[in-house]
């Protein structure tokens, strides 16, 4: 809060700057960080608003939370090599700077890490990077394009929300999880509308805001984001393929004309508030037994009532007997109507967990089972899991089973969907 400092020299004794230590030092214009400094605090440069340069050695590994938001005169910043991690909002509201380079050394973007970056025309994220969080180009209004790389398995929500110049975005296959209006208000989302009102990328749904009438979600896609639907007062009816495993937070909040809902077996999990303040909704049928239904607060429900100081649903929820379903509606006093008892669940061999995938997961599990056994120690797998991960059937589990499950997933994942005995009979073993 030195609003009259203009300058300052720091010795090279200094080994780190602490939380806050300038902030609000807005007549600070320039400042050199010497070589003995390692990391900068949260709020270091917090409102220097006229700090136009830094310098920041390379003895410096980490830069703090905030350590330089509200720098709004800051033009073009170096972060060399040796800086490992970036706050949350470090450089939130740099509305001057015009350009960043992330280095390698950088795993991950935060929260807000360059958000209200007004000046913002381009970004370099390298290869390095496996997620990008909450927010970390939010209101970065004059980037017209980003390059995501390989790298890169998650965007954060509203990661690259309300970027209004922002036409071209490059998403890899890499990509499994994308948050909550990560692209909204943006000229990219807006074009993908236009083409279809459901916006797919890499199978995931993750915009239906214009939809109307009837929707079918086509096959293939495995999940529903989290507020992709929210608010769609004139959709009417929803078809969730088999393909499905996942409904995300508040999906279908406030579809106010949704009248009923059949939710597949292939669907594990099913987010808080999904169906949440969906006046019409009178049935909501849910098939897998075990679905784990968010019960943070009501996820199906029609509304509040004020005077009982309760959440309601005047509709009714079927599902299997002793379902999860079923303890859903009776802790919250809902009608629910049984469908009998649930069918038994066909499990093919090298599915080892049952989750109701061959994937490098079960291949792992089949791994360890066998560097435990090798060692002595007890298994720890079940006999009808032992049964699943035997997959040339002599007896033994090993890293043969293991490389079988592994080539049969690489396969299905490119060429189709044989099944996996008709595959180890093609292998000869």
């Amino acid at each position: 809060g030195c609003s009259s400092l203009t300058s300052i020299e720091i010795p090279d004794s200094v080994t780190s700057i602490g939380v806050s230590a300038f902030s609000g030092c807005s007549s600070l214009i320039s400042i050199e960080i010497p070589d003995s400094v390692a990391s900068i605090g949260d709020d270091a440069f917090h409102y220097c608003s006229n700090l136009t340069s830094v310098t920041i050695p390379d003895s410096v590994t980490s830069i703090g939370n905030y350590a330089f938001s509200g720098c709004s005169s800051l033009k073009s910043i170096v972060i060399p090599n040796s800086v490992t991690s970036i706050g949350e909002c470090a450089f939130g509201g740099c509305s001057s700077l015009t350009s960043i380079k992330i280095p390698h050394s950088v795993t991950s973007i935060e929260f807000g890490s360059f958000s209200d970056c007004s000046s913002l025309t381009s970004i370099e994220i390298p290869n390095s990077i496996t997620s990008i969080g909450d927010g970390a180009f939010g209101s970065c209004s004059s980037l017209t394009s980003v390059t995501i790389p390989d790298s890169v398995t998650s965007i954060g929500s509203g990661a690259f929300s309300h970027c209004s110049s922002l036409t071209s975005i490059e998403i890899p296959d890499s990509v499994t999880s994308i948050g909550y209006c990560a692209f909204y208000n943006t000229p990219w989302l807006k074009a993908r509308q236009t083409e279809n009102p459901l916006v797919i990328v890499n199978n995931i749904l993750i915009d239906g805001q214009t939809c109307m009438g009837d929707v079918v979600i086509p096959d293939g896609v495995t999940s529903i984001g989290e507020w992709v639907f929210f608010g769609c007062s004139s959709l009417t009816s929803i078809e969730i393929p088999d393909s499905v495993t996942s409904i995300g937070g508040m999906a279908f909040y406030s579809c106010s004309s949704l009248i009923s809902v059949i939710i597949p077996d292939s669907v594990t999990s099913i987010g808080n508030g999904a169906f949440a303040y969906c006046s019409e909704l009178t049935e909501i049928t849910i098939l897998n037994p075990e679905c784990n239904i968010s019960d943070d607060n009501p996820t199906i429900l029609n509304g509040y009532d004020e005077n009982k100081n309760n959440y309601y649903f005047n509709g009714t929820i079927y599902g299997y007997d002793n379902s999860t379903t079923q303890a859903y509606a009776e802790k919250y006093g809902y009608k629910f109507e049984s469908l009998g008892e649930a069918p038994e669940k066909e499990i093919s061999l090298g599915d080892v967990d049952g989750d109701g995938f061959i994937n490098a997961v079960d291949a792992s599990i089949v791994l360890m089972e066998y560097a435990e056994v090798s060692t002595s120690n007890p298994s720890t797998l079940t006999e009808n899991a032992k049964k699943l991960a035997d997959l040339n059937n002599d007896g033994k589990i090993d890293a043969v089973d293991s490389s079988v499950i592994l080539q049969y997933y690489a396969y299905i994942s490119t060429d189709g969907t044989e099944p996996i005995e008709q595959f180890i009979s093609s292998l000869g073993i």
